[in-house]
């Protein structure tokens, strides 16, 4: 099952990383923030 492989190197790295990526701040134009009714999309000031 391919899935399943990818899953595993997903909980893998998540592993080898220590879990911080997860947490890792991106810099772009919209950020969004999840929500218990879909997702709440904020745009950056330039």
């Amino acid at each position: 099952q391919p899935h399943s492989e990818v899953a595993a190197l997903a909980v893998f790295l998540d592993r080898l990383s220590g879990g911080t990526a997860v947490h890792r701040e991106f810099s772009g134009p919209l950020r969004i923030r999840p929500s218990p009714r879909g997702k709440v999309v904020l745009e950056s000031e330039p």
